[in-house]
């Protein structure tokens, strides 16, 4: 089983659901927890070294696994759909030289609820965030990179929150350089059967996030940790999986609480 945990890199200083604070410390507490991929969350890709980040990850046998755009939000306020246009071309470019960042570690970029809200009557509409993410496909095919799109619950984000729409979404975007962040705390809410879900989306699934109910650490809330695990093995997913948890008490504790429970689950299968 592959485990991620998030870890801000030195450009973001906001609470985020990951570790934040000294980069390499914090790098070295998630491989000694037994981790071996991190995602990492950047707020401007423009503000770090890719080189020192690959020796530092390199170091430590950690590979970086997606790159996680919530610090964008977060910290700056940016916004896929702004109305304004200097923050919309803003949150754009800074994404598209995350993509360029991203493809050299060979992981996807996240979009959750950087793609904004859509709204009647304005420029917030569908069509424009379907232009906007074609743009960044086309990107992504001259560099390599590629994109995964977070289904969220209806109260984060109005847009995009089902799997089955989501899927219906991605034929229509019909790129290859296009693919799903699933995360089990959304579809605990959206999915009448999140584990039916998860078979329906084999294919499509290009990253992961595991989260029990309120966001806590895998197998401390009520969702059945177990049948996610086994549905993921229906499908064959071989890729990683990161933790997208509240940091309580602290995230040491949660990421040894969160490895711990998937160790013992994963060995149930």
């Amino acid at each position: 089983m592959n485990l991620a945990y998030p870890v801000a890199t030195p450009d973001s200083s906001v609470p985020l659901m990951g570790f934040t604070g000294p980069f390499e410390t914090n790098l070295d507490f998630i491989r000694q927890a037994g981790y071996t991929g991190v995602e990492l969350l950047v707020r401007d890709a423009d503000e770090l070294d890719a080189s020192r980040l690959e020796i530092a990850l390199s170091k430590r046998g950690l590979t970086a696994v997606s790159f996680g755009t919530s610090p964008m939000l977060a910290q700056d306020k940016l916004d896929l759909l702004s109305e304004n246009d200097e923050i919309r071309a803003e949150t754009f470019r800074r994404t598209v030289r995350m993509v360029d960042l991203a493809s050299r570690f060979h992981a996807p970029v996240g979009i959750g609820k950087l793609r904004g809200n859509l709204q009647e009557g304005t420029g917030r509409t569908a069509e424009r965030r379907d232009e906007i993410f074609r743009k960044l496909c086309e990107h992504c095919e001259k560099t390599g990179g590629s994109l995964v799109m977070e289904p969220q619950k209806y109260d984060n984000v109005n847009n995009l929150n089902t799997i089955d729409e989501s899927l219906e979404w991605l034929k229509e975007m019909n790129s290859k350089r296009l693919k799903l962040l699933v995360d089990t705390f959304h579809m605990d809410l959206t999915e009448k059967d999140q584990f039916d879900s998860i078979r329906r989306a084999n294919g499509q699934i290009g990253f992961v996030h595991l989260s029990d109910s309120d966001r806590k650490a895998p197998g401390c809330g009520r969702i059945d940790f177990g049948a996610v695990l086994k549905a993921f093995s229906d499908i064959c997913y071989g890729g990683f999986f990161s933790m997208e948890i509240k940091q309580s008490p602290n995230s040491e504790e949660a990421a040894e609480t969160s490895i711990k429970n998937l160790t013992r689950l994963s060995g149930q299968i």
